[in-house]
């Protein structure tokens, strides 16, 4: 469990750009600290430049964000917000992770994950 697979990535992208625009950076940090757990623990790497990047311009080509030009500490950046195509997707995989949830298993696996003894 070392990387975050690219659709877990671009789930979370289009997550916090449900919110707000972000430039890439800021999204690194965010998707970063939301993992922070397993990455203290090793389970997972934290998210680099490297990964983040051809994520983000590939969700671009693919009309699930779009980008332009803003400003960030006096520098030009790149900052990305969700299209409406790309919050239908978001809505229907949110609608998809629902129905996962309420079903016995998942339940029982969140339950789980979520009790402390």
């Amino acid at each position: 469990m070392k990387n975050l697979s690219n659709a877990g990535l671009r789930v979370l992208i289009m997550w916090f750009l449900s919110k707000e625009k972000l430039h890439g950076y800021v999204l690194i940090k965010k998707i970063n600290q939301f993992f922070k757990p397993q990455i203290d623990h090793n389970l997972m790497t934290p998210i680099r430049a490297s990964k983040m990047y051809p994520v983000l311009k590939r969700m671009e080509e693919d009309g699930l964000i779009i980008s332009s030009e803003g400003m960030h500490n006096n520098k030009k950046v790149k900052e990305y917000e969700i299209t409406p195509q790309g919050y239908e997707v978001y809505h229907t995989i949110r609608l998809q992770l629902k129905e996962f949830i309420e079903s016995d298993m998942w339940f029982e696996f969140l339950l789980d994950l979520l009790v402390t003894e």
